[in-house]
């Protein structure tokens, strides 16, 4: 009797083969392989570049690290460098690496005489302060004591030693760009010798210039040059004829207006009405 195996049976002799990958199938595996590869590379390299990014942002903003220890102040020429210091002497401790120059300007706002800063950083530890100061048109002298004006409405005190070409009077403002520009125009006429005092006058926008001689000048704000021709054209005259009147208005068209003396410390009234003298030019109301 014969016998026969089971049907489902197989020969482990036999094994099933795959059909061998085309040519361009390998290609593509080994491009995606080598795209991951590069991908799985340049990941780990920017996680490891931000974690040295943070470590070293962290280093930078770390106090300990880049705290200001040394604050060096250049450029002074007139004045010491000794304030400046003592008013960026907080900033020491501060993260240099971070430090803003808004930081620097408000401890500098307090000083006038600087027109501007310059902040360079000298890592780990020195900050250096560059400074640039105003210049000065001249020096006056106040009931306040001596200051220095820039011309543009800016004072400060003058230096130890440094005497006033003029003196203002106490109702006059030294920052007023009007009160700068009158002390820029006596010095442009070259009259710093002449004259050595500014008042205000009782008129608006009028002043009393007072000369080395004693003479009262009332002028206007404007067109001084012209008012001080009138006053060298008159003032030879005067002092033939009025002697006793030093108070001089300057502000008339083609002539100018003698004032009488002031009244005695006694009290009698003062003889006289103001008296016109003779000037260059026409027009202009007369006082009599």
């Amino acid at each position: 009797m014969r016998t026969y195996a089971p049907a489902t049976r197989t020969d482990r002799r036999f094994k099933v083969r795959k059909p061998p990958l085309s040519a361009v199938t390998v290609k593509q595996r080994k491009r995606w392989l080598r795209w991951t590869l590069r991908t799985a590379l340049a990941s780990g390299s920017f996680i490891g570049v931000a974690v040295l990014a943070q470590a070293g942002w962290g280093l930078l903003r770390s106090d300990s690290a880049f705290s200001v220890r040394h604050i060096q102040v250049i450029g002074l020429v007139h004045h010491e460098p000794s304030p400046l210091s003592d008013a960026l002497r907080d900033l020491r401790g501060h993260n240099l690496f971070i430090l803003r120059p808004h930081e620097v300007a408000e401890r500098l706002g307090g000083f006038p005489w600087l027109r501007g800063f310059l902040c360079r950083k000298h890592l780990p530890d020195t900050l250096i302060v560059e400074v640039q100061e105003r210049p000065a048109l001249c020096a006056v002298a106040t009931p306040e004591g001596v200051f220095e004006l820039d011309g543009s409405g800016m004072s400060w005190p003058a230096l130890p030693g440094v005497q006033g070409v003029f003196t203002l009077g106490s109702d006059l403002e030294r920052n007023a760009t009007e009160t700068q520009g009158l002390v820029a125009e006596l010095l442009s006429l070259g009259l710093a010798g002449q004259v050595v005092a500014v008042e205000k006058a009782e008129t608006p926008r009028a002043y009393v210039l007072v000369t080395r001689d004693g003479w009262r000048l009332v002028a206007a704000a404007r067109d001084l040059e012209t008012q001080w021709k009138r006053f060298e054209a008159a003032r030879n005259w005067a002092a033939m004829y009025l002697k006793e009147r030093r108070t001089m208005d300057l502000r008339w068209n083609g002539k100018v207006v003698l004032a009488p003396p002031p009244a005695p410390e006694s009290g009698t009234p003062a003889s006289g009405k103001e008296a016109v003298a003779p000037g260059p030019g026409e027009g202009g109301p007369t006082h009599g």
